[in-house]
Protein backbone atom coordinates (compact mmCIF):
# COMPACT_ATOMS: atom_id res chain seq x y z
CA UNK A 1 0.00 0.00 0.00
CA UNK A 2 2.77 2.43 0.95
CA UNK A 3 4.78 1.64 -2.18
CA UNK A 4 1.77 2.17 -4.45
CA UNK A 5 1.00 5.51 -2.80
CA UNK A 6 4.61 6.60 -3.20
CA UNK A 7 4.60 5.77 -6.90
CA UNK A 8 1.46 7.83 -7.40
CA UNK A 9 2.52 10.82 -5.34
CA UNK A 10 6.23 10.65 -6.23
CA UNK A 11 7.21 12.91 -3.34
CA UNK A 12 10.24 14.87 -4.40
CA UNK A 13 11.73 12.05 -6.46
CA UNK A 14 12.02 14.21 -9.56
CA UNK A 15 13.42 17.69 -9.66
CA UNK A 16 12.13 20.70 -11.55
CA UNK A 17 13.42 20.38 -15.13
CA UNK A 18 15.32 21.83 -16.93
CA UNK A 19 17.30 22.94 -13.87
CA UNK A 20 18.84 19.55 -13.05
CA UNK A 21 22.34 21.02 -13.14
CA UNK A 22 21.51 23.15 -10.07
CA UNK A 23 20.55 20.14 -7.96
CA UNK A 24 23.81 20.03 -6.01
CA UNK A 25 23.83 23.79 -5.37
CA UNK A 26 20.32 24.18 -4.02
CA UNK A 27 21.28 24.21 -0.33
CA UNK A 28 23.50 27.31 -0.53
CA UNK A 29 21.25 28.87 -3.17
CA UNK A 30 18.27 28.70 -0.82
CA UNK A 31 20.15 30.08 2.19
CA UNK A 32 21.94 32.85 0.30
CA UNK A 33 18.73 33.77 -1.50
CA UNK A 34 17.18 34.48 1.89
CA UNK A 35 20.26 36.45 2.97
CA UNK A 36 19.90 38.54 -0.19
CA UNK A 37 16.23 39.20 0.54
CA UNK A 38 17.11 40.34 4.07
CA UNK A 39 19.83 42.60 2.68
CA UNK A 40 17.49 44.17 0.09
CA UNK A 41 14.69 44.57 2.61
CA UNK A 42 16.85 46.56 5.01
CA UNK A 43 18.63 48.49 2.24
CA UNK A 44 15.44 49.74 0.59
CA UNK A 45 13.51 50.20 3.86
CA UNK A 46 16.28 52.00 5.73
CA UNK A 47 14.50 55.35 6.03
CA UNK A 48 11.18 53.70 6.88
CA UNK A 49 12.78 51.64 9.63
CA UNK A 50 14.41 54.72 11.13
CA UNK A 51 11.17 56.70 10.89
CA UNK A 52 9.32 53.83 12.55
CA UNK A 53 11.04 54.59 15.85
CA UNK A 54 9.98 58.24 15.63
CA UNK A 55 6.32 57.53 14.83
CA UNK A 56 5.89 54.46 17.04
CA UNK A 57 8.09 54.93 20.13
CA UNK A 58 9.15 51.53 21.43
CA UNK A 59 10.61 50.75 24.80
CA UNK A 60 13.53 48.43 25.26
CA UNK A 61 12.59 44.86 26.13
CA UNK A 62 15.39 44.63 28.70
CA UNK A 63 18.39 42.31 28.71
CA UNK A 64 16.67 39.73 30.90
CA UNK A 65 13.20 39.87 29.37
CA UNK A 66 13.76 38.07 26.11
CA UNK A 67 17.21 37.08 24.87
CA UNK A 68 16.09 36.90 21.23
CA UNK A 69 14.81 40.48 21.38
CA UNK A 70 18.13 41.91 22.54
CA UNK A 71 19.10 42.88 18.97
CA UNK A 72 15.86 44.87 18.85
CA UNK A 73 17.13 46.79 21.90
CA UNK A 74 20.24 47.74 19.94
CA UNK A 75 18.04 48.77 17.02
CA UNK A 76 16.04 51.07 19.32
CA UNK A 77 19.13 52.72 20.82
CA UNK A 78 21.48 52.77 17.83
CA UNK A 79 19.36 52.20 14.71
CA UNK A 80 21.89 53.41 12.12
CA UNK A 81 24.73 51.32 13.54
CA UNK A 82 22.49 48.31 13.96
CA UNK A 83 21.16 48.39 10.39
CA UNK A 84 24.64 49.02 9.02
CA UNK A 85 25.94 45.96 10.83
CA UNK A 86 23.14 43.75 9.52
CA UNK A 87 23.69 45.04 5.98
CA UNK A 88 27.36 44.13 6.19
CA UNK A 89 26.75 40.69 7.70
CA UNK A 90 23.96 39.75 5.27
CA UNK A 91 25.88 41.12 2.29
CA UNK A 92 29.10 39.28 3.18
CA UNK A 93 27.20 36.07 3.95
CA UNK A 94 25.97 35.96 0.35
CA UNK A 95 29.53 35.41 -0.86
CA UNK A 96 30.99 33.39 2.02
CA UNK A 97 30.52 29.63 2.43
CA UNK A 98 27.56 28.69 4.59
CA UNK A 99 28.41 28.88 8.28
CA UNK A 100 26.48 28.60 11.50
CA UNK A 101 27.66 31.94 12.92
CA UNK A 102 26.26 34.24 10.23
CA UNK A 103 23.17 32.06 9.85
CA UNK A 104 22.45 32.40 13.59
CA UNK A 105 23.03 36.17 13.61
CA UNK A 106 20.71 36.75 10.64
CA UNK A 107 18.00 34.49 12.06
CA UNK A 108 18.02 36.20 15.47
CA UNK A 109 18.11 39.63 13.83
CA UNK A 110 15.19 38.87 11.54
CA UNK A 111 13.20 37.56 14.50
CA UNK A 112 13.99 40.65 16.56
CA UNK A 113 12.54 42.89 13.83
CA UNK A 114 9.21 41.04 13.74
CA UNK A 115 7.58 43.42 16.31
CA UNK A 116 7.48 46.20 13.72
CA UNK A 117 6.26 43.95 10.88
CA UNK A 118 2.57 44.99 11.17
CA UNK A 119 3.56 48.62 10.64
CA UNK A 120 5.92 48.21 7.68
CA UNK A 121 5.51 44.91 5.86
CA UNK A 122 2.89 42.73 4.19
CA UNK A 123 3.53 39.45 5.98
CA UNK A 124 6.97 39.02 4.44
CA UNK A 125 8.84 39.70 7.67
CA UNK A 126 7.42 36.73 9.57
CA UNK A 127 7.66 34.35 6.59
CA UNK A 128 11.28 35.40 6.02
CA UNK A 129 12.09 34.66 9.66
CA UNK A 130 10.51 31.20 9.43
CA UNK A 131 12.40 30.41 6.22
CA UNK A 132 15.63 31.65 7.83
CA UNK A 133 14.88 29.15 10.60
CA UNK A 134 14.80 26.36 8.02
CA UNK A 135 18.06 27.72 6.58
CA UNK A 136 19.66 27.69 10.04
CA UNK A 137 18.71 24.05 10.60
CA UNK A 138 19.90 23.23 7.08
CA UNK A 139 23.32 24.76 7.79
CA UNK A 140 23.43 22.91 11.12
CA UNK A 141 22.87 19.45 9.61
CA UNK A 142 24.67 19.81 6.26
CA UNK A 143 27.81 18.20 7.65
CA UNK A 144 26.04 15.16 9.05
CA UNK A 145 27.35 12.14 7.13
CA UNK A 146 24.57 9.79 8.12
CA UNK A 147 21.12 9.63 6.61
CA UNK A 148 17.76 9.87 8.32
CA UNK A 149 16.08 6.83 6.81
CA UNK A 150 17.85 4.73 4.20
CA UNK A 151 18.72 7.18 1.36
CA UNK A 152 16.89 10.19 2.81
CA UNK A 153 19.37 12.74 4.18
CA UNK A 154 18.68 15.33 6.84
CA UNK A 155 18.70 18.21 4.31
CA UNK A 156 16.19 16.27 2.20
CA UNK A 157 13.93 15.95 5.24
CA UNK A 158 14.23 19.68 6.01
CA UNK A 159 13.35 20.57 2.44
CA UNK A 160 10.35 18.23 2.59
CA UNK A 161 8.92 20.09 5.59
CA UNK A 162 9.74 23.42 3.93
CA UNK A 163 7.78 22.40 0.84
CA UNK A 164 4.86 21.39 3.04
CA UNK A 165 5.08 24.71 4.86
CA UNK A 166 5.03 26.62 1.57
CA UNK A 167 1.96 24.64 0.55
CA UNK A 168 0.16 25.41 3.80
CA UNK A 169 0.91 29.14 3.42
CA UNK A 170 -0.89 29.07 0.08
CA UNK A 171 -3.65 26.84 1.46
CA UNK A 172 -4.40 29.17 4.36
CA UNK A 173 -4.47 32.17 2.03
CA UNK A 174 -6.74 30.34 -0.42
CA UNK A 175 -9.19 29.21 2.26
CA UNK A 176 -9.38 32.74 3.68
CA UNK A 177 -10.20 34.06 0.21
CA UNK A 178 -12.73 31.28 -0.37
CA UNK A 179 -14.72 32.32 2.70
CA UNK A 180 -14.49 36.02 1.84
CA UNK A 181 -17.51 37.30 -0.14
CA UNK A 182 -15.36 40.14 -1.45
CA UNK A 183 -12.90 37.72 -3.02
CA UNK A 184 -15.58 35.38 -4.38
CA UNK A 185 -17.26 38.33 -6.10
CA UNK A 186 -14.00 39.75 -7.41
CA UNK A 187 -14.49 43.01 -5.52
CA UNK A 188 -11.34 42.55 -3.40
CA UNK A 189 -9.15 42.16 -6.48
CA UNK A 190 -10.84 45.12 -8.16
CA UNK A 191 -10.18 47.33 -5.13
CA UNK A 192 -6.56 46.12 -4.92
CA UNK A 193 -5.95 47.15 -8.53
CA UNK A 194 -7.30 50.63 -7.72
CA UNK A 195 -5.06 51.33 -4.73
CA UNK A 196 -2.23 53.70 -5.68
CA UNK A 197 -0.07 52.20 -2.94
CA UNK A 198 -0.16 48.87 -4.82
CA UNK A 199 -0.79 49.62 -8.49
CA UNK A 200 0.39 52.83 -10.21
CA UNK A 201 -2.29 54.80 -12.03
CA UNK A 202 -0.90 54.01 -15.48
CA UNK A 203 -1.15 50.25 -14.79
CA UNK A 204 -4.68 50.21 -13.41
CA UNK A 205 -7.01 48.15 -15.61
CA UNK A 206 -10.60 49.06 -16.43
CA UNK A 207 -12.10 45.60 -16.94
CA UNK A 208 -15.62 44.19 -16.52
CA UNK A 209 -16.50 42.83 -13.10
CA UNK A 210 -16.81 39.29 -14.46
CA UNK A 211 -13.11 39.38 -15.40
CA UNK A 212 -12.06 40.30 -11.86
CA UNK A 213 -14.33 37.58 -10.50
CA UNK A 214 -12.80 35.01 -12.85
CA UNK A 215 -9.26 36.06 -11.93
CA UNK A 216 -10.14 35.90 -8.25
CA UNK A 217 -11.34 32.32 -8.60
CA UNK A 218 -8.18 31.40 -10.50
CA UNK A 219 -6.13 32.70 -7.58
CA UNK A 220 -8.28 30.82 -5.06
CA UNK A 221 -8.00 27.55 -6.98
CA UNK A 222 -4.25 27.93 -7.40
CA UNK A 223 -3.61 28.58 -3.70
CA UNK A 224 -5.84 25.74 -2.50
CA UNK A 225 -4.64 23.15 -5.02
CA UNK A 226 -0.93 24.02 -4.79
CA UNK A 227 -0.27 21.72 -1.84
CA UNK A 228 -1.94 18.83 -3.70
CA UNK A 229 -0.60 19.27 -7.23
CA UNK A 230 2.96 19.96 -6.10
CA UNK A 231 3.58 16.31 -5.25
CA UNK A 232 2.42 14.69 -8.49
CA UNK A 233 5.07 14.36 -11.20
CA UNK A 234 2.58 15.18 -13.99
CA UNK A 235 1.44 18.45 -12.44
CA UNK A 236 4.50 19.58 -10.47
CA UNK A 237 6.24 21.58 -13.20
CA UNK A 238 3.00 23.25 -14.28
CA UNK A 239 2.02 24.36 -10.78
CA UNK A 240 5.56 25.56 -10.04
CA UNK A 241 5.77 27.69 -13.17
CA UNK A 242 2.29 29.02 -12.42
CA UNK A 243 3.44 29.91 -8.92
CA UNK A 244 6.52 31.71 -10.21
CA UNK A 245 4.37 33.76 -12.59
CA UNK A 246 1.93 34.45 -9.74
CA UNK A 247 4.71 35.78 -7.50
CA UNK A 248 6.25 37.83 -10.32
CA UNK A 249 2.86 39.53 -10.83
CA UNK A 250 2.76 40.32 -7.11
CA UNK A 251 6.34 41.64 -7.38
CA UNK A 252 5.86 43.84 -10.45
CA UNK A 253 2.19 44.70 -10.84
CA UNK A 254 1.13 44.95 -7.18
CA UNK A 255 4.49 46.36 -6.04
CA UNK A 256 4.95 43.96 -3.12
CA UNK A 257 8.52 42.85 -3.83
CA UNK A 258 9.46 41.78 -0.30
CA UNK A 259 6.72 39.16 0.00
CA UNK A 260 7.16 37.91 -3.58
CA UNK A 261 10.92 37.45 -3.17
CA UNK A 262 10.51 35.52 0.07
CA UNK A 263 7.96 33.20 -1.51
CA UNK A 264 10.17 32.71 -4.59
CA UNK A 265 12.95 31.57 -2.25
CA UNK A 266 10.53 28.90 -1.07
CA UNK A 267 10.50 27.52 -4.62
CA UNK A 268 14.28 26.96 -4.66
CA UNK A 269 14.15 23.56 -2.86
CA UNK A 270 12.09 22.20 -5.78
CA UNK A 271 15.18 22.60 -8.00
CA UNK A 272 16.87 19.81 -6.06
CA UNK A 273 16.44 16.20 -7.03
CA UNK A 274 15.10 14.41 -4.00
CA UNK A 275 15.72 10.83 -2.84
CA UNK A 276 13.52 7.90 -3.87
CA UNK A 277 10.77 8.39 -1.31
CA UNK A 278 9.64 4.81 -1.97
CA UNK A 279 12.53 3.76 0.28
CA UNK A 280 11.01 5.79 3.09
CA UNK A 281 7.66 4.03 2.66
CA UNK A 282 9.36 0.62 2.49
CA UNK A 283 11.23 1.28 5.71
CA UNK A 284 8.10 2.61 7.41
CA UNK A 285 6.06 -0.37 6.23
CA UNK A 286 8.70 -2.79 7.51
CA UNK A 287 8.67 -1.13 10.94
CA UNK A 288 4.86 -1.20 11.11
CA UNK A 289 4.66 -4.85 10.12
Amino acid sequence: MFNKAARKINLGEQNLLPFSMLSGKVDPLFCKGLYLVLFLRIFFSWSAMITYLEIFPTESSGLTTNFLLNPFDLYIKYPAYFLSGILVISGVSIFLPLNLLSSTILLVTSYSLVPMAPKLYSGADLVLTVFLGYAWVLVLVRGYPRNFLNKITYPDLIFFFLKMHLGFIYLQSGVDKLFSPYWRSGEALYIATRLPSYVPAHLQMDLPGIVFQGLSWLVIRFEILFIVLIWHSKTRNFILFTGVIFELIIFWYFSIPDFALVMLCGYIPFLKKGPPIQDFFKRSQAQIL
